[in-house]
């Protein structure tokens, strides 16, 4: 495996304010990876970073009930990644928070049947 990258040294950092509940300071770090990483070659490892660091700056913002941005992070997650399910829930989860049902019930549905027709 290639030496880590300085993205993925400050998303990493980013997981660690998440998990100290300094979601504020991991919005930061996670925004300053995904800077890089959309800087940077675009490669599949690189495409799965960006994706991921999405993700987890959804998840902070959803720790700070801060929705329109969560929704915001987990769509241009799904832009990398169409198949991404963790990333629709937590979208339709916000979608939630923002009393935008019908949004919120179409990603669940989606990911409902995407499942089914995967067999799981």
């Amino acid at each position: 495996m290639q030496e880590e990258n300085e993205a993925q040294k400050i998303s990493k950092q980013g997981t660690a304010c998440f998990k100290e509940g300094n979601f504020e300071g991991a919005i930061e770090l996670y925004g300053n990876a995904i800077d890089l990483f959309e800087k940077g070659e675009k490669t599949a490892e690189t495409k799965k970073d960006l994706k991921v660091a999405y993700n987890n700056r959804a998840a902070a913002h959803m720790k700070l009930s801060a929705f329109e941005s969560a929704v915001h992070d987990c769509t241009k997650a799904l832009d990398q990644d169409k198949m991404y399910h963790k990333v629709r829930i937590r979208r339709a989860k916000a979608f939630e928070g923002l009393k935008d049902l019908k949004k919120a019930l179409h990603d669940y549905t989606t990911v409902f049947f995407a499942e089914q027709s995967q067999g799981v």
